[in-house]
C-alpha cells in the first residue's frame, strides 16, 4: 500500500476524536479531494496555501490568515511531502500557538506550536540611547572605550582573522619562500601567532605587578616575538604584519548610533577621553578616528602605552575627584578596578555579546571554520551594529531597509554560489559564459566585481544574454510537435491570453472561440497552428542574429547560467544555435522530460526543500530592473513585456541587490583569492531567520510583493510566506 492510500484509510481512525471541530487544509503540492470525499462527515472549512489568500481549490474556499481567524478555526492539517512538514511548522508555528489551534500533519502527528527561536534573558535588552544620553548629561567628564564600542570588527574571534591571513599567505609566493626557508609550515600561523601575544602579555603582566608603571603590548612587539620564534625574515614579518593592519582596517564598521553620543557629548561641552585597550598604536588609532571624522575629544589614552591597569587604576582617581562616566563594555578586570572607584559606569554590550543573549546565538557555536565565522562576523556587525538594538525586541533583531534584508539573509547564500560557481567554471576549462536574462543579472556583476581580484586574469569572459522562457520557447518552436510540447505547460488564464501572452499573436489575428464547452482550449489554440510557427520562425531568424553577435556558438565550451531551472531555456538555446552549452544552475529540479534531464549541467543546490520554499522571495534578487524580453522588432532590438511590477517593486528589488552587492564587495576584499573558498555544502541557515519568530522586518513591499509569472499566467503573493 502506498502512503497516499495508507493515510487515506488512516485519516478516519487518526483524527476521529476532531471530526466535529473546524478543519483548515495547510496544502503544499497535494490533492486532498480523496480525503475531502471519504469523510464527507468531517468539518473541513478551507484550504491555506503559501501563496494564495483567496478564491477556491478542490471545492473549498482558500482562506487568509485573517479569514482562518474568522472562521474560529480549531486544527490546522499540513498535507504535503513529509520533507516539507518541519518547514511549515516552523513557519505557522507562531500563529497556531498565539490563537490556539492545533498543528498536526496529514498522517496524524501532532506537532509542536513551540518556536525555534530562544534567548537568554538580558539587561541589555532594555538598554536605550535616551538612558546613555541621561548619564551624559550628568558628568563633567566623559570616557568612550572606541574598540567594541564606537567601534566593531566584522570578525567575532582573533582566531578567524588569523586562519583568513593564512589562507592569504598561502597564495603569495614571497611569504611561501621566507617560511619554507625558516623551515616553517603556514598553516601553524595562526597558532604561534595567538602564542607570541599570550607570552607578551603575560610577561607584560608579571612586570606591571612588579613596576609602578610598564607599557602593553603592541602589533609591532608581537611580530618582533613572531619573528624570533620562527627565524622568517625581517622583510617577511614586516609584510605579516601590514596584512594584520590592513585586515583590521578592513574588518572595522563605526557604531554608528555610539558615534551619534560621542557627538551629543562633544555638543554638550564635555570632556571626551578616548580610550583603546587593544594593541593598536596611537598612529592606528588616530587615522582611524580620522578616517571617520572623528574630532572634539580632548585625548587619547591606550593600554599599549600606559599599560592597562595602570590606566584603569588612573580613571579611578579621577572618579574620586570629578563626575567621570565611563562608557564601553566590561571586562573583569575592568570591573574589579572600577568597583573600587566612585567612577560612573555605562556597560555598552559588544556585537559578539548581544549575539549571545539573541535568538541568533546558534550561530556562535557552529565550528565551521574561518569563512563560516566570518559570515556569522559580517552578520553580527550589521544586525547589532546598534547596541539597543535588542531594546523590548525578546531577543531578535529588527529590519526595515531593503538593503539590509538582501545584505543579511540572502548575501550569505549568494556569496556561497558566486565562490562556488567561479570555482567551477574555471575547473571545467570554460571558455565564455551566458547569463541568462533576467536572473543572470545580478551573478553578471557580481562576476564582474570578482574578476577584478588578483589571479582572475585567465577566467572566461561573458555577456549578458536574454534568455526568458517566453523567447526561447518561441524561438525553439520548429514544428507542430514543438508547439503541442509548450501547450502543455500550465496557464492561469484565457485562452485568448494564451495566444497573447505565452505565443505572442496579436488580438486581431486570433479566430473567433465560444468557450470550452463548444471546443476545448487545446483544439483552439492548435487552430492557430500555422500563424504561431510562422511567428516562431521570424523571432528565431532575429534571435540567431542577435547571438552571434554576442559570439553564441564561437567557444567550443559556452557555460550558461540560469537560477531556478529545468533547463528549458537551455535546451531551447542548444536547438536554435545548434551546439552544446554547459549549464551552471543555482537549483536544478526535473521534470521527467528526457531531453531536458540529459543536458550536461551543473547544480549549486539540490534536493534543499527550505531553499525550495523561499526561491520565489529569492527570485526578487536574481532579477533584473527590466521586465522580460519576449521578442524581436524589424531591426533585430529586443522588444520587452509590458511592466507588470510597481515601481515601488522594482525600485525594492533594486534595493535588495545594492544590499547584496556591498555584502560581496565587502567579502571578497577580505577574502581577496576566491579559490580559497570551495563551498562544497549549501549553508541555508540565514534563510531560518527570514520568519518573524527570529526578526521583525519592517517594510511594506517585502510583505506586500507579488511574484507574476507572465510564461504561466499566475501570480504568487511572497509576502505571505514570512508572515507568521
Amino acid at each position: 500500500m502506498d502512503r497516499q492510500a495508507l493515510i487515506l484509510q488512516e485519516f478516519g481512525h487518526r483524527f476521529r476524536y476532531y471530526k466535529n471541530k473546524r478543519i483548515v487544509f495547510y496544502l503544499r503540492e497535494y490533492d486532498p479531494m480523496s480525503i475531502f470525499q471519504n469523510y464527507p462527515d468531517y468539518n473541513f472549512i478551507g484550504l491555506m496555501d503559501k501563496y494564495m489568500d483567496s478564491g477556491t481549490a478542490y471545492g473549498k474556499e482558500i482562506l487568509s490568515f485573517e479569514r482562518v481567524l474568522e472562521l474560529q478555526t480549531d486544527i490546522i492539517i499540513i498535507a504535503s511531502d513529509p520533507v516539507f512538514y518541519e518547514l511549515i511548522r516552523s513557519r505557522i508555528a507562531g500563529f497556531c500557538r498565539n490563537n490556539g489551534i492545533l498543528l498536526f500533519t496529514v498522517d496524524g502527528t501532532k506537532l509542536s506550536g513551540d518556536s525555534d527561536a530562544v534567548y537568554v534573558e538580558s539587561i541589555y535588552h532594555h538598554l536605550h540611547a535616551d538612558q546613555v544620553k541621561c548619564q551624559i548629561d550628568s558628568a563633567s567628564k566623559i570616557i568612550f572605550q572606541i574598540y567594541d564600542t564606537l567601534f566593531t570588527k566584522k570578525v567575532l574571534t582573533e582566531t578567524a582573522l588569523y586562519e583568513l591571513m593564512c589562507e592569504q599567505f598561502k597564495r603569495q609566493k614571497h611569504i611561501q619562500e621566507a617560511f619554507q626557508n625558516a623551515d616553517f609550515s603556514i598553516s601553524m600561523f595562526p597558532g604561534i601567532r595567538q602564542e607570541c601575544q599570550k607570552e607578551l602579555e603575560e610577561k607584560k603582566e608579571k612586570e606591571e605587578t612588579a613596576k609602578e608603571f610598564e607599557t602593553h603590548t603592541t602589533l609591532e612587539q608581537i611580530y618582533e616575538s613572531f619573528g624570533k620564534k620562527t627565524g622568517v625574515s625581517f622583510d617577511c614579518v614586516a609584510r605579516l604584519l601590514e596584512t594584520e593592519q590592513k585586515l583590521r582596517w578592513k574588518l572595522t564598521v563605526p557604531r554608528y548610533d555610539m558615534l551619534n553620543l560621542f557627538k551629543y557629548a562633544v555638543q554638550k561641552g564635555k570632556q571626551v577621553i578616548l580610550l583603546e585597550d587593544t594593541c593598536l598604536s596611537y598612529t592606528d588609532t588616530e587615522q582611524l578616528l580620522k578616517r571617520y571624522g572623528i574630532s572634539g575629544y580632548q585625548n587619547i589614552r591606550l593600554c599599549s602605552e600606559k599599560g592597562k591597569k595602570q590606566l584603569y587604576r588612573k580613571f579611578s582617581e579621577e572618579g574620586k575627584k570629578n563626575t567621570v562616566l565611563y562608557i564601553g563594555t566590561m571586562s573583569d578586570e575592568k570591573q574589579q578596578i572600577y568597583q573600587k572607584s566612585r567612577l560612573e559606569i555605562c556597560i555598552i554590550p559588544s556585537v559578539k555579546e548581544m549575539m549571545e543573549i539573541s535568538v541568533y546565538s546558534r550561530m556562535i557555536g557552529q565550528k565551521n571554520g574561518w569563512y563560516e565565522s566570518l559570515k556569522t562576523g559580517f552578520f553580527a556587525a550589521a544586525m547589532f551594529n546598534s547596541p539597543f538594538a535588542l531594546f523590548q525586541m525578546k531577543g531578535k533583531g529588527r529590519v526595515s531597509r531593503a538593503e539590509d534584508i538582501g545584505y543579511l539573509f540572502l548575501a550569505p547564500l549568494v556569496m556561497d554560489f558566486m565562490s562556488w560557481f567561479v570555482n567551477r567554471i574555471r575547473q571545467d576549462g570554460m571558455q565564455w559564459i551566458l547569463f541568462g536574462a533576467r536572473d543572470g543579472y545580478l551573478v553578471e556583476k557580481l562576476y564582474r566585481r570578482i574578476l577584478e581580484q588578483p589571479g582572475m586574469d585567465e577566467y572566461p569572459q561573458g555577456v549578458y544574454f536574454p534568455a526568458s522562457r517566453l523567447l526561447c520557447s518561441m524561438a525553439g518552436m520548429f514544428n507542430m510537435e514543438d508547439l503541442k510540447k509548450v501547450l502543455q505547460r500550465p496557464f492561469c488564464g484565457s485562452a485568448q491570453k494564451l495566444l497573447t501572452e505565452r505565443f505572442l499573436l496579436q488580438e486581431e489575428e486570433l479566430f473567433p472561440y465560444e468557450g470550452e464547452a463548444v471546443e476545448d482550449r487545446a483544439s483552439y489554440v492548435l487552430r492557430h497552428s500555422e500563424k504561431i510557427l510562422a511567428r516562431a520562425e521570424q523571432i528565431r531568424e532575429k534571435y540567431y542574429l542577435y547571438g552571434q553577435a554576442c559570439e553564441v556558438g564561437k567557444y567550443e565550451k559556452t557555460a550558461f547560467f540560469d537560477f531556478f531551472a529545468s533547463g528549458t531555456s537551455q535546451c531551447s538555446l542548444n536547438n536554435i544555435f545548434q551546439i552544446q552549452l554547459y549549464g551552471y544552475y543555482f537549483y536544478r529540479f526535473f521534470t521527467g522530460d528526457s531531453q531536458k534531464d540529459a543536458m550536461q549541467v551543473r547544480s549549486f543546490v539540490s534536493q534543499n526543500a527550505k531553499i525550495m520554499e523561499n526561491s520565489l522571495f529569492m527570485e526578487c534578487i536574481f532579477t533584473s530592473p527590466d521586465p522580460p524580453a519576449a521578442s524581436f522588432d524589424q531591426e533585430g532590438n529586443l522588444v520587452y513585456e509590458q511592466e507588470k511590477r510597481s515601481k515601488q517593486e522594482v525600485e525594492y528589488c533594486n534595493n535588495l541587490q545594492s544590499g547584496v552587492l556591498e555584502y560581496v564587495n565587502q567579502m571578497v576584499d577580505v577574502v581577496i583569492y576566491l579559490d580559497a573558498l570551495d563551498v562544497t555544502e549549501v549553508n541555508d541557515d540565514f534563510l531560518d531567520y527570514l520568519y518573524p519568530d527570529f526578526t521583525e522586518i519592517r517594510n511594506e513591499i517585502f510583505h506586500q510583493y507579488i511574484v507574476k509569472d507572465e510564461f504561466m499566467g499566475y501570480e504568487s503573493h511572497v509576502g505571505r510566506l514570512y508572515r507568521y
